[in-house]
């Protein structure tokens, strides 16, 4: 994989664009590459678990524009008050600091400064649906389509 290739690779993560196997497999057979680990074992422990793509974009984090393009739509069909509006700019930037959020997260803390309950207690149960299913989506974006 070129320095092209990888610079693009990286930037799809970065925007939530939808990345192929292939992609993913040629970005993770450069990084071994260019790591300087003896085995394939070594260069994926710092990984652990998690996905290659998942890994990277924790790393690089998510470009705000596409994350907020992300919950575009969303957020020009739904009337919201002033706390939800919070809540949705607040999980905008953890997804563009983090690459990604744990949709149980949006349950627990940080989430319950906004209410005790956290989605739950400022969203209806049909918008909590909704942004549940926005968040897996992006989150998707970081594994092979």
């Amino acid at each position: 994989m070129s320095n092209q290739a990888f610079d693009s690779t990286s930037l799809m993560l970065h925007t939530n664009q939808p990345i192929t196997a292939s992609e993913l497999d040629e970005l993770d057979r450069m990084l071994f590459e260019q790591s300087g680990a003896s085995t394939e074992e070594e260069f994926k422990k710092p990984l652990g678990e998690k996905p290659l793509g998942i890994f990277v974009r924790s790393i690089l984090g998510m470009d705000s524009a596409s994350a907020r393009e992300a919950f575009s739509a969303f957020l020009s069909n739904a009337p919201l008050n002033s706390i939800q509006i919070e809540f949705i700019n607040y999980l905008v930037r953890l997804m563009s600091q983090n690459g990604r959020v744990n949709p149980e997260m949006l349950f627990e803390q940080p989430f319950t400064k906004f209410h005790a309950e956290g989605l739950t207690g400022v969203f209806s149960t049909e918008t909590r649906k909704k942004i549940i299913e926005i968040v897996r989506d992006v989150n998707g974006r970081a594994v092979a389509v």
